[in-house]
């Protein structure tokens, strides 16, 4: 990175540091400020919040390449009501999940994330009762480093076992979760400035955050096809898994069944919203023929123990439709 990247990455840390003394001096710790925030999902179309959402989005994600434009969430949340869309790839359920002090309207944190539970006749063969694509979570930056997005982690790992287990009736799902991280190895030296000038924070970091928090990397080569028809493949993303539950997972290979049918629905649905003929596309048609062509894929674990994951939070409770709920506990993050 540039010199002038680094030393904005460095007035970030010290910038946090000076909001975490100013949090601490107002309401003693990090766990009594997070009380004071609540949480809120949008999963309808046309939402007001989806405005103050998106502000603090695209500030956070400026490569075109994985920016998703506001009529593009407005669209996949559409999905969610769209009987067609349920009968032939879901169960699914798209959420964007928001943070706000209690009683403010500035967003200070997002996360965005598609359930897919799988239906009687396919958990039976692929092992697990349904997944999740975590799209990604962003933080304001003066609020990065108290724990808004492990909290936030924990809460969509609440919500996912939530929703399979009503759509399917298991007691206890079993579900896998994924996630794209950027890959500074495939990206160019402008990607690296870019993505890292405006996140303030670089790709190596941030693969670290999430390998702490469990999610190790899918050895194949993966590619998110285009968003849409005036969009770009992003061929500089790696994919990521978290399993909470299920049995076909032993840390370090996973099965490719149910990998398969969960690209299948993400990359038709929320990457290509159907507008991007995904019968015909290569980058989607190429990850189907080399999965297939194994049984199971390589995981690349980091140096972690998932016993002792997040052990200083508390599960969150899940938050009705477009109503709070609050953020009970935290750790220190870098995200």
């Amino acid at each position: 990175m540039q010199p002038v990247t680094r030393s904005l990455i460095r007035r970030q840390g010290e910038c946090q540091r000076e909001a975490g003394l100013l949090i601490r001096a107002e309401y003693g710790s990090f766990e009594n400020y997070m009380t004071k925030l609540e949480l809120i999902d949008i999963d309808q179309p046309q939402s007001p919040l989806l405005i103050d959402f998106y502000s603090l989005y695209e500030r956070n994600f400026p490569l075109a390449e994985e920016r998703e434009p506001l009529l593009g969430f407005d669209t996949v949340l559409a999905f969610n009501k769209n009987a067609q869309v349920q009968t032939s790839f879901g169960p699914l359920y798209e959420a964007i999940t928001i943070v706000r002090e209690c009683g403010g309207q500035t967003v200070i944190a997002a996360v965005n994330y598609t359930v897919m539970s799988f239906p009687g006749d396919q958990r039976a063969v692929l092992g697990f009762d349904g997944s999740c694509h975590l799209n990604f979570i962003c933080v304001d930056k003066m609020l990065r480093g108290v724990g808004v997005a492990t909290a936030l982690l924990d809460y969509v790992e609440t919500r996912v076992a939530a929703v399979v287990a009503k759509e399917t009736g298991a007691a206890a799902p079993r579900v896998f979760i994924t996630c794209e991280l950027n890959n500074p190895v495939r990206m160019t030296a402008e990607q690296i400035e870019t993505d890292a000038a405006a996140a303030l924070i670089c790709p190596l970091e941030r693969q670290h955050w999430w390998s702490q928090r469990g999610f190790d990397r899918l050895d194949f080569a993966y590619e998110q096809p285009p968003l849409s028809a005036w969009h770009k493949p992003c061929t500089y993303v790696d994919l990521y898994v978290h399993v909470p539950t299920g049995p076909n997972f032993d840390g370090r290979s996973m099965q490719t069944a149910p990998l398969v049918e969960h690209l299948r629905r993400f990359f038709f649905g929320c990457v290509g919203k159907f507008q991007v003929d995904m019968r015909r596309n290569e980058q989607w048609l190429r990850q189907k023929r080399d999965l297939e062509m194994l049984d199971r894929v390589r995981v690349h674990q980091s140096n972690f123990v998932q016993g002792h994951r997040r052990m200083s939070l508390t599960a969150l409770p899940s938050a009705p439709k477009t109503s709070a709920a609050r953020i009970g506990a935290a750790d220190r993050s870098n995200t």
